[in-house]
């Protein structure tokens, strides 16, 4: 199975962004596992994230959304739910979707204000410092990583902050994103302001980091259009997954990813869909302010 553990999606899911990326008025949660499906790609967390997050908001609340629209499928799809915890999408003789729920957690460290990736829920707190979210995470079973971890311009804690944080907190992080396939741009041109460390030469720190610390690393799109789904992916053996229910899924997703009994499919996005969200993003803030984390 492959699987993208990073993806939101879209920019956002209120209307102005669907509307910018052309998805209004379309069930999203089709078109998602219809992207999936032509990747082959069997599992992938939807990516909530946001400062005004509320559960069951269709806008903020990404998998509530998608387990709301699974019910206006064609009849050719069939879906079943897995608590809160992820969602079923079976396409008539093309195959089965597992979308996990998922967040981006805003963590509040110091002076700073960071991302750490979440899998299995969306309803960590925000703005709690690295130490409370962590303890979070484990009394809740919650698989987590350091998002970017390298790029810092991008709310990554950024190598030394990273390394303080795997120190005092090993047993609690299940490890790091290690390849974001939204990291496009060579590493030679990092000099470059507008780059920075935001290239490819943060990928291969983060996947040093990890080792450094005997920590598995995963791959992922970080997705922000609908078909960059599994641009980059890790693969295991479907056989290891449970899916009796939401809460046995989640104890052998976490076990699979705690022993990295996985590969790695390191593909980048292209650099067209890049900049076509990118330039939707910047374009969007510009002209509503409010869409703003």
């Amino acid at each position: 199975m492959k699987a993208d553990l990073h993806y939101h999606g879209a920019i956002g899911f209120e209307r102005e962004w669907l509307r910018m990326q052309g998805y209004s008025e379309k069930n999203l949660t089709k078109m998602i596992a219809d992207a999936a499906l032509a990747r082959g790609i069997g599992l992938v967390a939807i990516t909530s994230e946001g400062l005004n997050f509320s559960p069951g908001h269709w806008v903020h609340d990404r998998f509530y959304r998608l387990c709301e629209e699974a019910r206006t499928l064609p009849l050719n799809y069939s879906h079943d739910k897995l608590g809160e915890v992820a969602l079923i999408i079976d396409k008539k003789e093309a195959g089965r979707v597992i979308i996990v729920n998922g967040q981006t957690v805003l963590v509040r460290e110091g002076e700073g204000r960071f991302d750490h990736l979440v899998i299995g829920s969306n309803r960590v707190p925000n703005l709690k410092s690295i130490g409370r979210t962590l303890d979070y995470c484990s009394d809740n079973g919650l698989p987590n990583f350091l998002e970017h971890p390298i790029v810092s311009s991008h709310y990554g804690f950024g190598r030394y902050k990273a390394e303080e944080i795997l120190e005092a907190y090993l047993e609690n992080i299940t490890g790091v994103e290690g390849h974001n396939a939204q990291m496009i741009v060579p590493k030679i041109f990092s000099f470059l302001p507008v780059v920075g460390n935001y290239n490819r030469g943060a990928n291969d720190a983060a996947v040093q980091l990890a080792r450094k610390y005997k920590k598995p690393f995963i791959s992922s799109s970080d997705g922000h259009k609908i078909n960059e789904v599994g641009a980059a992916n890790i693969e295991f053996e479907d056989d290891e997954m449970d899916i009796s229910n939401g809460e046995r899924f989640l104890a052998s997703l976490k076990r699979i990813l705690e022993q990295g009994a996985f590969v790695h499919n390191k593909g980048y996005t292209s650099l067209g869909s890049w900049l076509r969200w990118t330039s939707t993003f910047a374009f969007g803030l510009g002209v509503f302010p409010r869409l703003k984390l």
